[in-house]
């Protein structure tokens, strides 16, 4: 028969230890100062077998990851120890959470969100915390000249014409230092420029023909009307100068202009410019 001489040393070290009434510490148990002292002495022992007991928790976690329980290693056993006092339950709406009995983290009291602002709507997530969501509605105070904002601080009443609006695209809407609406009448909103039109601005523009004075752009006529629409001619402009000798004509940019007759010698007639001097065939 073969002995297996690692497994006698075991007994042998075991039965040793019973025998000198030193007992392994019990399952959940944190070994004793004592305990450990014999554990070091009988590490010394033929196959080291109290270390090999010991080390069995070199090569595990015993960390839980529960925040209301000591977590610690007796004879190569995990023990979990449930704890009191202050914990996190994982809920951001919770505060002062507890340790209970069967070790559990109670949650504690809710979270108070309330920032005091009363045109935020608050409230809590778990995951995030305290939100504050801004509520433009919840300032409205009831003056059609302001614009109403929910801020981090509490509303805002701004001046604004935005609610005076008529709808009237020929006048400005503004709000008036007592927060009340006016409407000025823009009568050049309509203005298209034609001086023979009435320019009339209501809910549109309107433009109605008149007669009145205008200017057609030529300075060779005079008194100058608006006739169907446009500007008319009136009467033309006099540029006789009463000189037997000239041509009287006029230029619409220039006006009138008076050019020297000079007669022919010689035509059988003493014309402009000829003198029997000059032309004695023509001035006899």
């Amino acid at each position: 028969m073969r002995t297996n001489h690692a497994c006698f040393a075991t007994l042998t070290a075991l039965c040793l230890l019973a025998a000198c009434g030193t007992d392994l510490p019990a399952p959940g148990v944190q070994p004793s100062a004592g305990d450990a002292a014999v554990d070091s002495a009988a590490d010394s022992l033929p196959g080291d077998v109290t270390a090999d007991v010991a080390d069995l928790c070199a090569h595990k976690s015993c960390v839980d990851l529960n925040p209301c329980t000591t977590d610690s290693c007796v004879g190569g056993a995990c023990v979990h120890a449930f704890t009191t006092g202050p914990c996190d339950d994982g809920n951001a709406c919770t505060i002062g959470d507890t340790c209970g009995s069967d070790g559990a983290c109670l949650p504690g009291t809710i979270t108070d969100c309330t920032d005091g602002v009363v045109c935020t709507a608050d409230s809590c997530t778990p995951t995030t915390g305290c939100s504050h969501t801004l509520d433009d509605k919840q300032c409205d105070d009831g003056q059609v000249c302001t614009k109403d904002t929910c801020t981090s601080h509490g509303c805002d009443h701004g001046t604004s014409a935005s609610g005076c609006d008529d709808g009237n695209f020929c006048t400005t809407d503004y709000c008036s230092a007592q927060k009340t609406c006016g409407h000025n009448l823009v009568q050049k909103a309509c203005d298209d420029g034609d001086a023979c039109t009435d320019d009339l601005c209501q809910a549109t523009c309107a433009h109605v023909q008149n007669s009145a004075a205008c200017n057609d752009g030529s300075v060779c006529t005079t008194n100058d009307s608006c006739k169907g629409g446009k500007c008319a001619g009136g009467v033309p402009l006099n540029c006789n100068d009463f000189k037997p000798c000239t041509t009287d004509s006029c230029d619409p940019a220039k006006g009138c202009t008076h050019s020297v007759i000079v007669d022919t010698c010689g035509n059988g007639t003493c014309g402009c410019g000829e003198t029997k001097a000059s032309c004695p065939g023509d001035c006899k």
